[in-house]
């Protein structure tokens, strides 16, 4: 038997360009970067970024407060970090949203992409959300802050952030807020196939959002999206309602189904309100 650890995996993968493993090593390292959030809750630091390089998925931490110390569990991993040496000359991670847009996009999106960290300072937010992303892309715009809607604000306003932007509505995620799940499936027949109908697997990804799930699937789309590229149904709570919005009709803008699922709530289970 022969083993390969997770970074000596992946960068097997990635040397061999193995089909489909990009979205795999994605959800990797999603997966890490949300147990090294709930890590540093529960030692009370910062969790800066979760990312690949250097042949490893690693997780940077610090502290959320002036001389805090290193936790004990940490320190016996890094112990020549200069946090264990001298935690009263490390400074705090802040909360920071990176802008940013893709080089590769064949147009430029009307509003950039957001990426959300804790880092020292703007350079250092920078450098993570480059090291984050696997693709080219162009930096736009940093900002002290832990909402996207004020990052966005600032940006577009060329001035110093407005806090009590944050307070005006749902928080809008950031790139590295989502997860997102690649799946394939196979055509389930019931009777003789038919010669002229595709058979094939199809494969697609389910993203998760603060705000909801949405299933994409390769060769359909919805009428706003390029191919492949759009939501064909979500999955959100809106004003305490679970609703399910579908896009039946790539020729049709607005949803063509929007389906309230509170009728499914446990508590409206008749034999439970039975004599």
């Amino acid at each position: 038997m022969h083993y390969l650890y997770t970074g000596q995996l992946i960068d097997a993968a990635k040397h061999a360009q193995v089909d489909g493993a990009d979205e795999l090593i994605q959800v990797i390292q999603q997966t890490q970067s949300k147990l090294a959030d709930l890590v540093a809750e529960h030692h009370g630091i910062a969790h800066g970024v979760t990312s690949f390089e250097m042949g490893e998925i690693g997780s940077g931490f610090g502290p959320k407060e002036k001389g805090q110390k290193c936790p004990c569990d940490f320190a016996v991993y890094d112990d020549s970090s200069n946090w264990v040496d001298d935690p009263e000359e490390v400074e705090p991670l802040k909360p920071m949203v990176v802008l940013f847009q893709s080089q590769l996009a064949e147009f430029v999106l009307p509003t950039p992409i957001a990426f959300r960290c804790n880092a020292n300072d703007a350079d250092h937010a920078e450098n993570l959300c480059l090291s984050y992303e696997s693709a080219p892309i162009e930096i736009l715009w940093v900002t002290e802050t832990d909402s996207v809607e004020v990052a966005l604000d600032s940006y577009w306003r060329y001035d110093e952030p407005r806090p009590e932007v944050a307070k005006r509505g749902l928080a809008e995620p950031a790139d590295n807020d989502s997860q997102n799940f690649p799946f394939d499936f196979l055509d389930q027949s019931d009777g003789p196939l038919d010669e002229a109908t595709d058979y094939q697997p199809i494969n697609g990804n389910v993203t998760a959002f603060p705000h909801g799930l949405s299933v994409r699937v390769n060769g359909y789309t919805d009428n706003a999206s390029q191919d492949d590229m759009g939501e064909l149904f979500l999955l959100i709570r809106q004003n305490g309602d679970l609703k399910l919005i579908v896009f039946a009709d790539v020729n049709q803008e607005e949803p063509t189904h929007t389906i309230s699922l509170e009728t499914a709530r446990n508590l409206n289970r008749e034999i439970l309100h039975a004599v």
